[in-house]
């Protein structure tokens, strides 16, 4: 964990591929998205961030929301 913009974020999420993961998620628009407390950073998207109370539920729907 780290700290981006005073929010504690995960640390790289996706394993790069062919292309990186950070590019293929910010190509299909998906900086911001957001499920419950956990959103993918407008900064860098291959982390997700905690804006408080995000719970692992959270983060697993985020990860599967675009599968």
């Amino acid at each position: 964990e780290d700290v981006l913009d005073g929010k504690i974020r995960s640390d790289i999420v996706f394993k790069n591929g062919e292309i990186p993961a950070g590019k293929a998620i910010d190509g299909a628009g998906l900086k911001g998205l957001r499920i419950g407390c956990a959103h993918i950073s407008e900064h860098h998207a291959n982390f997700i961030v905690n804006t408080g109370d995000a719970t692992s539920s959270d983060v697993l729907n985020l990860i599967k929301s675009r599968i």
